[in-house]
């Protein structure tokens, strides 16, 4: 009956989180997936980077697998950020770089998480190892003197 419903009034986002939730629940992940990535991708067009972010957390608080495309990843990473999220900021990022690592943006992105868990969160041991996986796997990467530098200077902060 709700499928019915989101069919003849689509713009009802209130409805359609409200069914999001309940497919959630009853861990029907592919239906409620489906519905979190309509829900993003609405609030992203319609610039509601709030609305957005919102659901997107709660949307990787209910399945930890929830993808989006590059793109939007990007987007939902940059918005946390700035708002001041910086945990679901860095795993936004982590994601971007786990789900689309044949983008261009993901050394970047790791690079980003780094910085967010070293300056934002205080654990200069993960920012670290985000940053050692980041030059194994993107030797080649322009961001490589910057992520150097930055090893260097957690270096120093370790040994204190």
């Amino acid at each position: 009956l709700m499928e019915r419903y989101l069919e003849e009034v689509p713009w009802d986002e209130t409805a359609r989180l409200a069914y999001t939730r309940l497919l959630s629940m009853v861990h029907e992940w592919g239906k409620a997936v489906a519905c979190y990535s309509r829900l993003v991708e609405s609030r992203i067009a319609a610039g509601d980077a709030g609305g957005a972010c919102d659901v997107y957390t709660e949307a990787r608080r209910s399945n930890h697998a929830f993808v989006l495309s590059a793109a939007h990843q990007t987007r939902i990473a940059f918005w946390l950020e700035k708002r001041g999220d910086y945990a679901e900021a860095a795993t936004a990022y982590l994601d971007l770089a786990r789900f689309h690592s044949s983008t261009s943006d993901v050394d970047h992105a790791m690079a980003r998480a780094a910085t967010l868990t070293v300056t934002r969160m205080g654990d200069v041991e993960t920012g670290a190892e985000i940053l050692e996986d980041a030059l194994r796997n993107h030797p080649d990467s322009p961001w490589r003197p910057f992520m150097e530098r930055e090893m260097r200077r957690l270096a120093a902060l370790r040994a204190g």
